[in-house]
């Protein structure tokens, strides 16, 4: 990445939806080449485009995070818990837990039901379970061009 990839990155990370011509504006090239160089961002998988939708607006009101130890079989309980529709994030750990999970309700009985389902998969040994009350900050496009 070079000084005009990185400023394209910042621009699209303010506002995802800025055009391609403002775009090509700002950093002094062509609609084309402004293009080229969006779609092999893209393509290096540099940048994502996607929509964020709350997710209270699907009735998930309830939110956890989850960490769970495992028996040698970590990879496969990571496989399995990602196969959860309701499993948001899911990595593995280096610290008290093998994974860490954020996980999305629509209140605590589906997350009790969801944590006896993740409890249920081999290779689980144990979970701790920590509700989040409140988002203080939370960034989903940190800035990582320099």
């Amino acid at each position: 990445m070079d000084e005009t990839d990185r400023t394209l990155v910042r621009i699209l990370q303010a506002d995802g939806r800025t055009p391609v011509a403002e775009l090509a504006r700002t950093v002094g090239l062509s609609h084309a080449a402004t293009r080229q160089r969006l779609n092999r961002l893209i393509a290096e998988r540099i940048v994502a485009v996607g929509t964020m939708t709350h997710p209270g607006t699907h009735g998930l009101h309830r939110s956890a995070m989850v960490g769970i130890r495992c028996d040698s079989r970590t990879r496969s309980v990571a496989e399995s818990v990602s196969k959860l529709d309701e499993a948001y994030y899911v990595v593995t750990g280096m610290g008290a837990y093998d994974l860490i999970v954020e996980v999305m309700a629509r209140d605590d009985a589906h997350l009790l039901d969801l944590i006896a389902s993740i409890r249920s998969i081999t290779g689980v040994l144990s979970t701790d379970v920590t509700l989040i009350a409140e988002t203080t900050k939370w960034v989903y496009a940190p800035d990582f061009t320099g």
